[in-house]
């Protein structure tokens, strides 16, 4: 795997990730010298809401049965912001965010209400959209005493009302897409100057329970389609990869390193590429389906 590189972006989604998955991961990595990219919701808990999703998005329910759902975010996830008050994700997290970043981690925003941005992005208002940032950057500053650097968009939706206002607070990347490559993202012709850094690889969620693959075999999967020299960006979940999954995961982690593969934070990959601006190509974002994936996600067009 010489020249092949592999990004681990960590997304914390809910408060049972920030308090439990977080914790484990980030002992995964420090038992093996690896540094990651976090990316927290720092908001009120509404993952309860998403069940609507089985109404309006076609095949929300059949992935929440292969993937086990109850069991992997529990049974309170799932009634916060109905049954349950929505609990603030980020409250009380100071010490253990700043630690990440000063054990070498990298920590950007990831929502301020991740199931709104996750069900409602496309229909919200571009004033909307900028206060829900303005309050998740609001967030992130009173935990850690600066404003994020990056931003992973819930659901890899983002639209150029959200990008524009990105670019405006003056991110030096996003990461909110599916694609193959960094790329500088163009709107229906509106080329912005933001770096976006996509996901190339497939989630845990979106594989399991297809084709024969589970806990046991995950690892072989993703190992066999990190095989072309160049940079892959993985997205794991606390919920996942740090509790139920996380066997699963510390394999995975320990045969690329078995192989040879080096492990990044996307802040670096970002510097690497804004040192040659002229280089970074351009590419449109378009909304497409992916397999396993309920409802259609921002992708960077062929």
């Amino acid at each position: 795997m010489i020249g092949t590189r592999l990004a681990i972006k960590v997304d914390v989604d809910t408060w049972l990730g920030i308090r439990e998955g977080l914790p484990r991961l980030r002992d995964i990595f420090e038992a093996r010298g690896i540094k990651a990219s976090f990316f927290l919701s720092l908001g009120p808990d509404n993952s309860g809401r998403a069940a609507v999703r089985v109404f309006t998005r076609p095949g929300f329910l059949s992935k929440m049965i292969r993937t086990k759902a109850p069991g992997t975010y529990g049974w309170r996830t799932l009634f916060y912001g109905t049954l349950l008050p929505a609990p603030i994700i980020g409250q009380g997290q100071g010490a253990v965010v700043r630690g990440l970043i000063e054990s070498g981690h990298e920590v950007g925003l990831h929502a301020w209400d991740h199931v709104t941005w996750h069900d409602r992005l496309w229909k919200m208002t571009p004033g909307r959209i900028r206060a829900e940032l303005k309050r998740g950057f609001e967030a992130f500053y009173s935990l850690t005493g600066t404003r994020p650097r990056s931003f992973a968009a819930p659901a890899w939706r983002i639209n150029l009302p959200a990008a524009a206002a990105l670019e405006k607070a003056g991110l030096v990347y996003m990461s909110a897409t599916r694609g193959r490559c960094p790329f500088r993202p163009s709107f229906y012709g509106c080329v912005l100057n933001i770096l976006e850094i996509p996901t190339t690889l497939p989630t845990a969620d979106e594989v399991l329970g297809r084709s024969g693959w589970g806990p046991d075999n995950l690892s072989d999967f993703f190992l066999g389609l990190i095989t072309r020299p160049g940079l892959h960006v993985l997205t794991v979940h606390a919920e996942m990869e740090g509790r139920g999954l996380a066997p699963s995961f510390e394999r995975l982690l320990d045969q690329c390193l078995d192989q040879g593969l080096t492990l990044v934070r996307l802040i670096d990959v970002a510097g690497e590429m804004l040192a040659w601006p002229e280089d970074i190509p351009t590419a449109e974002v378009i909304r497409a389906a992916l397999p396993g994936r309920p409802g259609r996600v921002s992708c960077q067009a062929p």
